[in-house]
């Protein structure tokens, strides 16, 4: 808790030095209520679940392929454009999946 309060106090100091960046943008929501409470959060990523992806893609392809389930992929060309790749994840300027395509 002591590493997080300094990253924050840290990034306060710069936006408020550089009077460019808005706080919110930098960090997220408010947490304060969530610690006040004493919540616990947990979140999953891919790797928590490996193992499942062979039973997912034997479900999930059929309804893929047939256009019952649709995706959308946002996808730029070649590594100079992953500048413009890291903007628009940050804006929410994607449509779709956002892949820089190498």
């Amino acid at each position: 808790i002591g590493a997080i309060n300094k990253l924050v106090k840290f990034l306060l100091q710069i936006s408020s030095k550089n009077n460019i960046l808005n706080p919110m943008l930098v960090l997220g929501p408010n947490w304060i209520p969530i610690v006040k409470k004493r919540l616990t959060i947990r979140g999953f990523t891919v790797p928590d679940h490996y193992e499942e992806i062979p039973a997912l893609l034997e479900q999930l392809a059929p309804y893929v392929m047939s256009g019952k389930v649709k995706y959308r992929s946002h996808v730029l060309e070649g590594l100079e454009s992953s500048i413009e790749g890291l903007n628009l994840f940050f804006t929410g300027g994607n449509r779709g999946k956002l892949i820089v395509k190498l």
